[in-house]
């Protein structure tokens, strides 16, 4: 009996040398702190990766990428300095050729510098004015029956009052006729083609004041 009591307290008491035991729900909470701080870890460590890939690419792709150029454009070319020179020496070839002819009385030859295209007017007052001035079809008839009668006109000086847009340039004139008499005319000539399109002689040159 006393053997049967001391087996039961035995069995009912810890041994002194035995280790206390951690319940079971500290042991399942420890895990799952160690597995979420990893998950954490493991989260943030791959967001950052990415981000710092991404950063870099996009910075790289832009810093290497050519620079955009436009096409290379041409000026348009004035035609100041090649057609202004070009119109003053055709305009003073025409003037020249003109009056160079009805200095020797060739109404073919004066005929045959004046546009038939174009043509506005050929003034000499008081025998050539209004519609019979601009009537290009009598102009060889009045040129060979002025000469024929003796009239002549020499050119005596010529300037060149430049051009326009449409390349119609005027000139000036100093001519002295068959009576001696001097007289100052005004002008057009088309450039493009080299024809006198207007002439216009009415005015008498006013003597030089100048001493």
């Amino acid at each position: 009996m006393l053997a049967g009591m001391h087996e039961r307290q035995t069995i009912g008491r810890k041994p002194d040398d035995a280790s206390p035991s951690l319940p079971r729900w500290s042991v399942a909470v420890a895990v799952a702190v160690i597995v979420a701080s990893g998950a954490v870890l493991w989260l943030t460590t791959g967001q950052e990766s990415p981000q710092d890939g991404l950063v870099e690419t996009r910075s790289v792709t832009t810093s290497t990428a050519p620079p955009t150029t436009e096409p290379a454009t041409t000026a348009p070319a004035t035609t100041v300095t090649t057609v202004v020179p070009y119109c003053e020496t055709v305009t003073r070839a025409a003037v020249s050729d003109f009056f160079t002819a009805t200095a020797r009385g060739d109404a073919e030859a004066a005929d045959a510098v004046v546009s038939v295209e174009g043509f506005i007017r050929f003034i000499e007052p008081p025998l050539r004015v209004d519609d019979d001035a601009r009537d290009r079809a009598t102009l060889f008839e009045y040129l060979s029956d002025r000469f024929d009668r003796g009239a002549r006109l020499v050119l005596v000086d010529q300037d060149y009052h430049g051009g326009t847009g449409d390349r119609v340039v005027n000139f000036g004139v100093e001519v002295r006729n068959e009576d001696d008499a001097t007289l100052g005319g005004i002008g057009r000539v088309n450039c493009e083609t080299g024809e006198m399109i207007e002439l216009v002689l009415t005015a008498p040159v006013e003597p030089d004041s100048a001493p």
